[in-house]
């Protein structure tokens, strides 16, 4: 075993709360920097998450304005696509830009170390044979599939996220399990590429954490497109090889799905077995690492960010957090960390976006109105041949203080930033409206519903 080899910083983890920190470290006053890493640079999100998922989500996008192309007089080849050629465009961009960030890395001269590591204590990892020691040590291993315990499930050849972006060959159809963001995302590239695709949730209705009008018309889109789903399922078990059969229960009665595959979409647990966050005295459960306003573990010397704390696991909360935690590593003023404005998308067909609260979550605290706007309404939508969709707007009545942005249509993740600077800078409605939007463009519908609000508010 070689001697001690002592750091400003250490981080667990090469994604993007890993890397993040590590570049905003050196800006903070950290000098030595080592990110341990023992799998691939870039995390779930660039290797098998948000990067190659979008990259299959482009393909359906394009797919499916394919098949409106004959509305505008031109020719729609609706033969069977080349999925084949779908994987080889989708790993060339995982490629570069993995490659991206390691060059990123290299520029800022911070040292790679891929090994395992194992905390001695609060100070000190083993790595691989070499024992680390550093002032601070940040955890950023972020999280895996989580499978729960379905009756039958580990005797089955089931897909997660990551074995889904793997396939070889299309299956001619597929059972997706869990009708959250994963499950609808897959949802939508597989029934787009022509997979006989269908849905189960556990939950009384498809996307529960959106918006209920947002969760319905989202449902009514998919019956329209012919995509099968059952919400208010609970799956009993599944079996099967080469077809899978997947029994569940709903209102009472027991039924049996069939698919050539199964897709386990039932949402993501953190990465922390190994680690030894118990022989550092770190504080985690279940959902994560518990942290304080500032990211610090109960150990004082250990922080935490990404997909390990009990935060929304989203690429770009995991970048804030890195940074928030280099601030409150190496700087003398300490910075919060604030969750109140995160804009999250779901990149379904139609895509869904939102920031803030639920009209159901705003309305429990305080009176609220709301106003719900149409993407008929909107002079770009119908050009565009997509004018399928809506823009919901929650307010507080009294001030007219933005709390909730909820979009379902083309383009609802660019439109939603809009609601997410109104709300960090507190613009009530009636300045929203005041401004003048473009013509045409989509961006005028979240104009006019803000409009509608402060018309709304006024009158009480």
């Amino acid at each position: 075993m070689t001697e001690n080899i002592s750091y400003d910083l250490l981080i667990i983890g090469g994604g993007s709360a890993g890397t993040t920190a590590a570049i905003a470290a050196l800006d903070y006053g950290a000098s030595t920097i080592g990110l341990i890493e023992k799998g691939l640079l870039g995390g779930t999100c660039t290797n098998v998450g948000c990067v190659p998922s979008k990259s299959y989500l482009r393909a359906a996008d394009l797919i499916n304005s394919n098949r409106q192309a004959v509305d505008y007089g031109l020719f729609a080849d609706l033969s069977r696509p080349d999925y084949k050629a779908i994987v080889e465009h989708k790993n060339k961009i995982v490629s570069a830009m993995r490659s991206a960030g390691s060059k990123t890395l290299e520029k800022y001269d911070i040292e790679i170390i891929k090994e395992q590591a194992v905390f001695k204590d609060a100070n000190t990892l083993q790595v691989g044979s070499q024992i680390l020691t550093a002032n601070n040590i940040l955890v950023a291993t972020g999280a895996k599939s989580f499978i729960p315990p379905i009756e039958g499930v580990f005797d089955v050849p089931y897909l997660t996220s990551t074995s889904a972006l793997s396939l070889e060959k299309l299956p001619e159809s597929i059972i997706i399990i869990g009708g959250a963001y994963i499950g609808l995302e897959f949802a939508a590239f597989f029934h787009s590429i022509g997979v006989k695709t269908t849905v189960i949730e556990a939950a009384p209705r498809l996307a529960p954490n959106e918006d209920q009008e947002i969760s319905s018309y989202l449902a009514t889109s998919f019956e329209k497109k012919g995509l099968e789903f059952h919400a208010g399922a609970k799956v009993l078990g599944v079996s099967g090889d080469s077809e899978i059969e997947v029994k569940i229960e709903k209102n009472g009665e027991q039924s049996r799905l069939k698919g050539q595959k199964v897709l386990i979409a039932t949402g993501r647990v953190p990465n922390l077995e190994e680690l030894g966050l118990e022989t550092a005295g770190i504080k985690f459960g279940r959902k994560g690492i518990e942290v304080n306003e500032y990211l610090q573990t109960s150990a004082p010397s250990v922080y935490a960010a990404g997909d390990v704390l009990t935060s929304l696991q989203l690429e770009h909360v995991a970048v804030y957090e890195g940074w928030k935690a280099a601030v409150n590593m190496f700087s003398e003023k300490k910075e919060s960390v604030d969750y109140r404005v995160i804009p999250r998308v779901m990149f379904s067909h139609p895509e869904v976006a939102s920031v803030g609260e639920t009209e159901e979550q705003a309305a429990n605290r305080t009176d609220v109105k709301s106003v719900v706007y149409p993407y008929s309404g909107i002079a770009m939508a119908n050009i565009s041949g997509e004018n399928e969709g809506l823009i919901k707007l929650v307010a507080d009545s009294s001030t007219g203080i933005l709390l909730g942005a909820h979009i379902v249509g083309k383009n609802a993740g660019d439109l939603i930033h809009l609601g997410a600077m109104a709300m960090q800078s507190n613009i009530p409605v009636d300045k929203i409206s005041d401004s003048i939007a473009a013509y045409p463009t989509l961006a005028q519908g979240f104009y006019y519903a803000a409009e509608n609000l402060s018309a709304k508010i006024k009158q009480i």
